[in-house]
């Protein structure tokens, strides 16, 4: 699956187990005889019975051209040594759709059915019915109830992820904190202070500091710095950029500056921590 133009592709798989790799990052994901997967930010991929089987065509993700385009794919040598089935679709999250919270989410979301509840697994029998017998405005009820799942498997997710993905999410809407980390995660490139983020949260400073202390754990502050020096060194590892345009990105205007807090956090500077990984 070469990468497409969809920031989400929803997969539904049945019968054998088979496997999901992310050519990029190189993670591998064993897939059970029955799981619904989401590949979020349009990454390329491959979907294969075994890792040792050969890529058939890639399918590209740019088609089918419109959310009520399902395709389906099957695969495995026989019914009897077991075949893989699934089906899959692209779509796009509503323009006031939270993007700090997709920006949160890793790049694969993938949940077994044991861990769905009841009614997540018959709405996916429903799609395939749908899919199957292919009655009158199917594909628009497929598209609907495919937008239910793709809620309810990142609401699960989350609940059962709290650990990987960051503070803010767990929070309670009305948290002056969340609102400010929320802002604070829709553009971590801007140079914020503690002035501007208690403005954006429409609280004071002091507030806030007492706030964050609370529900975090923490300062606000530590939070931000942990969270960008995480991103920087997610940044150095899967990308060729510069360690000039990583500090910008990640909110310093000086490279010096970004590397002191890079080493203060670490232990080795940017150029050090490429470069160890590497070898």
């Amino acid at each position: 699956m070469p990468g497409g133009v969809w920031p989400i592709t929803l997969y539904v798989f049945t019968g054998a187990a088979c496997n999901l790799f992310m050519t990029q990052s190189g993670q591998r994901n064993l897939l059970r005889d029955k799981s619904v997967c989401l590949i979020l930010r349009a990454r390329e991929h491959i979907v294969q019975d075994s890792l040792f089987t050969r890529p058939n065509q890639p399918v590209d993700l740019r088609n089918p051209a419109n959310v009520g385009r399902f395709q389906t794919i099957a695969f495995g040598e026989s019914p009897d040594k077991g075949v893989t089935s699934t089906f899959f679709v692209g779509m796009a999250p509503a323009k006031s759709a939270s993007t700090s919270l997709f920006d949160a989410l890793p790049d694969v979301l993938l949940l077994n059915f044991d861990e769905l509840p009841l009614w997540l697994c018959r709405a996916t029998d429903a799609i395939r019915d749908e899919l199957t017998w292919q009655r009158a405005g199917f594909r628009s009820v497929a598209a609907r109830q495919a937008e239910l799942i793709v809620i309810d498997v990142i609401r699960h997710y989350i609940a059962s992820h709290t650990t990987r993905l960051p503070a803010w999410i767990s929070l309670p809407d009305h948290s002056r904190v969340a609102t400010a980390l929320r802002e604070f995660h829709r553009d971590i490139s801007r140079s914020w202070t503690l002035e501007m983020l208690a403005s954006v949260a429409g609280t004071s400073r002091s507030r806030l500091i007492a706030a964050a202390q609370h529900e975090l754990g923490e300062g606000i502050f530590s939070y931000v710095t942990r969270f960008r020096m995480q991103e920087a060194a997610r940044l150095l590892l899967d990308t060729s950029l510069s360690v000039r345009k990583i500090a910008w990105q990640v909110g310093y205007q000086s490279e010096a500056a970004f590397s002191i807090a890079f080493k203060r956090y670490n232990g080795v500077q940017p150029r050090q921590f490429r470069g160890g990984a590497t070898r």
